[in-house]
């Protein structure tokens, strides 16, 4: 009997040179995807509060008539963010806004990328107390009920957003946006993001560690580092659910996805430097710092660890442990 070739699926991506998108793209092959993408000049987001701009954005996404939008493009300079507080509005909020309300218009669903950064990370684990009178009547079902229900202290979809930064607050601010004008959204806030491409801490790492024979690194702020491949891979999945069930609004929403497990920035590097040094790489001596001996003009949230059951129940999106991939990019990175 012949075999039918399942369908290829269409996404179009706002942004062509981040991590993520680069990512999207190396999947494309493997994944019977067809990845269309559009960055600046010819299509900016903080110039989309033109009508014309968004009309000609319109005609592009209706010739290609992909299945989902990804909007992936973002101002991602924390600091800088500071300083340009209108024109990371303008991207990261009214700018996705128009995208949404693009994808709205020509009837498609839209995955926004979004960030850890809407928390002020002052979130804190519960502490199970066996000593406490009011259990002392419970059976031991009862009480195992209640130490499995303890909060650990991550992030969840319905926890309360306080941004710190202007990036943090123009992201949010994005997020209300999209799903406003868009019911059909799916926003994805993820944290640490990493890969052998662009600006990222990983890289930094092993250009200061070959400069220095001592880093210090911020060791009071957790979180998970996650590879823009991991990211890119719950995509897709995300995008066989919405094409395979449309209709199924569960799917909709927004999600915590990043990979397993918890480290501080600390951690980060010190994993960076174990492959580095395995690789034939720098080194250096590592010292722990806090966040007051590395000030920065944006804050940062001390907690930035988000939980990821939804995600995972709802579009079987599980990403590997954060360190899983922290050698071979480290190799990428080397040559």
């Amino acid at each position: 009997m012949e075999q039918i070739e399942p369908e290829r699926m269409k996404v179009f991506v706002t942004g062509e040179t981040g991590q993520v998108v680069k990512a999207l793209i190396k999947l494309a092959d493997q994944d019977r995807l067809d990845v269309y993408t559009a960055g600046r000049p010819w299509l900016d987001l903080s110039e989309l509060t033109d009508d014309t701009k968004c009309e000609h954005l319109s005609s592009m996404i209706e010739d290609i008539s992909p299945d989902v939008i990804v909007n992936a493009a973002a101002y991602t300079n924390v600091d800088k963010a500071q300083e340009e507080g209108d024109m990371a509005a303008a991207v990261n909020a009214s700018g996705a806004g128009a995208v949404a309300m693009v994808a709205r218009k020509l009837g498609l669903p839209i995955i926004q990328i979004s960030t850890d950064y809407v928390f002020d990370g002052s979130k804190s684990a519960e502490i199970f107390d066996e000593d406490n009178p009011e259990y002392s009547d419970y059976d031991a079902e009862d009480i195992a009920d209640i130490k499995a229900n303890v909060d650990d202290g991550t992030y969840k979809e319905g926890d309360l957003t306080n941004p710190k930064s202007v990036y943090g607050q123009t992201k949010l601010e994005g997020e209300k946006l999209v799903a406003y004008v868009n019911p059909c959204h799916v926003i994805l806030r993820t944290s640490w993001v990493y890969s052998e491409t662009g600006n990222n801490f990983l890289k930094t790492m092993l250009r200061v560690g070959a400069e220095r024979e001592e880093v210090g690194v911020v060791d009071d702020q957790f979180g998970a580092p996650t590879h823009a491949d991991a990211i890119a891979a719950g995509i897709v999945q995300i995008v066989k659910n919405l094409v395979e069930s449309p209709e199924n609004e569960e799917l909709y929403g927004v999600f915590h996805m990043t990979c397993r497990g918890t480290t501080s920035w600390h951690g980060f590097a010190e994993a960076i430097f174990k492959a580095s040094s395995l690789a034939g790489g720098p080194n250096p001596k590592l010292n722990a710092i806090t966040t007051e001996e590395y000030p920065l003009p944006a804050p940062r949230p001390v907690n930035s660890r988000l939980n990821c059951e939804k995600i995972a129940r709802v579009h079987n999106v599980r990403l590997p442990a954060w360190e899983d991939l922290i050698m071979k990019t480290v190799v990428k990175v080397l040559g």
